[in-house]
């Protein structure tokens, strides 16, 4: 099963319906975003993220228990409306969409990048970062 599918399933939108393709999509242009080394990486979006009011989600989602869910408007406020809207053009869709996408996303995404509550290596992390804009590789 690829990291796509992984996170697909484990956010409940599998198959070939319009929803799928749309967080594939998202996912795509999430990937790209993380390898602009503005970002920072995932690293870089995960201290933004905690910076933004979101530490006690992210920390749920590296660790091992239960992924603690957020809104799309926690996300808008954490990263700013500027990152949102230039993922939600590259994807395709609207800042609205893009918002709901990641909030149901990032959970599951972080969560598959830290297995055993700590986050890969930026190397292991890049490779399966380019799963996503690649169309998956094996998890």
């Amino acid at each position: 099963m690829s990291l796509i599918n992984d996170i697909l399933g484990a956010i409940g939108a599998q198959g070939n319906n319009p929803q799928a393709q749309q967080h594939q999509d998202l996912m795509a242009s999430l990937s790209s975003m993380l390898h602009n080394p503005a970002m920072g990486g995932v690293g870089g979006l995960l201290q933004k993220l905690q910076s933004g009011g979101l530490a006690s989600a992210v920390q749920s989602w590296i660790g091992t228990g239960q992924n603690q869910a957020i809104t799309p408007d926690q996300l808008r406020g954490a990263m700013g409306d500027d990152q949102l809207q230039q993922l939600a053009k590259n994807a395709g869709m609207s800042t609205q969409q893009a918002s709901s996408g990641l909030a149901s996303i990032l959970p599951a995404l972080v969560d598959k990048l830290s297995p055993n509550g700590q986050l890969h290596d930026e190397s292991t992390m890049s490779k399966m970062l380019d799963a996503l804009r690649g169309g998956g590789l094996p998890s």
